[in-house]
């Protein structure tokens, strides 16, 4: 018998039940919770009778599935506390949308800088600057060197500004605009002039040294 696959628009509670491979009195007795099975395979939305399907990333269901994810990504923060939703979905082949699912799901849906409260079932996010190196999720601390190097370009862009303090700002308000959330309490650099410095920032860092900075989470367990 051919397994039920996910398709785009709506699917009714009775397609979502033989998707997930139970019956639909099951279903219908927790819908919310069966439905929480999907956020591993496609965006959606719950509505009155079933779901809206906005989009796949696997549409074959196996309950396996999310636990071989999140081993995977049990297996890069043991192997390195620097790593990244879209590194890891390189590496293993996941969507950066399950990966992040994952990640959300083990070590919180934000960064702790956003949000203090924001843990996960193993830990919690923080945010830094990296170096990185080649190859999929493969990423390194900055040495002292390099971070007195950084700052130093931090402070010759910028001027006379804490550079240590700009930069972890600067960490909260990228990833603020990358998930479009307020920044609004940093505004003092949110302006597209102080924006373009820090890439120079970067690009400079790059030039000087042959090296890529990037912002990356740190995992705590």
């Amino acid at each position: 018998m051919e397994k039920q696959k996910l398709k785009l628009g709506k699917m009714t509670g009775k397609e979502i039940a033989k998707w997930l491979n139970i019956s639909y009195g099951t279903y219908s007795n927790n819908p919310t919770k069966q439905l929480s099975k999907l956020n591993f395979y496609c965006s959606y939305e719950q509505i009155r009778g079933g779901v809206i399907i906005k989009e796949i990333y696997n549409d074959t269901y196996d309950k396996r599935y999310n636990r071989l994810v999140s081993a995977a990504y049990v297996k890069e923060v043991q192997n390195n506390s620097l790593c990244s939703v879209s590194g890891i979905s390189a590496k293993y082949g996941f969507s950066t949308h399950t990966v992040a699912v994952a990640r959300n799901q083990l070590y919180g849906d934000k960064p702790i800088e956003i949000d203090a409260d924001a843990h996960g079932e193993l830990g919690y996010r923080t945010l830094c600057w990296a170096i990185k190196l080649d190859g999929p999720n493969h990423y390194r601390y900055m040495t002292d060197d390099e971070t007195e190097k950084f700052n130093g370009l931090i402070s010759i862009v910028y001027g006379n500004i804490d550079s240590e303090i700009l930069a972890k700002k600067e960490l909260i308000l990228q990833y603020c605009i990358n998930h479009n959330l307020s920044a609004a309490t940093y505004q003092d650099i949110i302006d597209s002039k102080n924006m373009n410095f820090f890439s120079d920032v970067i690009m400079r860092f790059r030039y000087e040294t042959g090296l890529t900075v990037v912002q990356i989470s740190d995992h705590q367990t």
